[in-house]
């Protein structure tokens, strides 16, 4: 089994296990006003020049479930460590990204560790709104919310 066929089943344990474990701390952490998730965003997977596989929202979700699993099973961690320490490491990512990809994204100081699951709470909003809204080609109708079925 390689590395990418594992990762998924990483961020599925985040969703089904840890997601109601998130630290207090992360849960109610405020960016700083300065700091906005547009900011994010334009730094990020909508910075103009961002190389194709690190230009989906999904790419990031992943990342930040990762990355939050390593935070909920730290005994000791700094919180007010920049969020961009982390994501510049390779091993925090799946799929075909290099190091090279990497390094033509940065974050600004002012996005800590503590902002990583407000910013995916965010990332993940924006993309469920997304999908609730698209319309497929085929019927013209709205793509029907599977939670409104359960």
């Amino acid at each position: 089994m390689n590395n990418d066929e594992i990762i998924p089943c990483k961020e599925i344990a985040f969703d089904n296990v840890l997601r109601t474990y998130v630290k207090a701390e992360l849960r109610d952490a405020k960016c700083p006003d300065e700091t906005t998730f547009d900011q994010f965003v334009a730094q990020t997977y909508g910075k103009t020049g961002v190389p194709t596989v690190l230009q989906s929202p999904a790419v990031w979700i992943g990342t930040l479930k990762r990355l939050l699993m390593r935070v909920l099973s730290a005994n000791t961690i700094h919180l007010d460590t920049p969020l961009q320490y982390y994501l510049e490491r390779i091993d925090m990512w799946s799929g075909n990204i290099t190091e090279e990809h990497l390094q033509s994204v940065e974050i600004k100081e002012t996005f800590l560790l503590q902002h990583t699951y407000i910013i995916l709470c965010e990332l993940d909003s924006r993309e469920k709104a997304l999908y609730q809204t698209e319309l497929p080609v085929t019927t013209g109708k709205p793509i029907p919310n599977i939670e409104d079925k359960k």
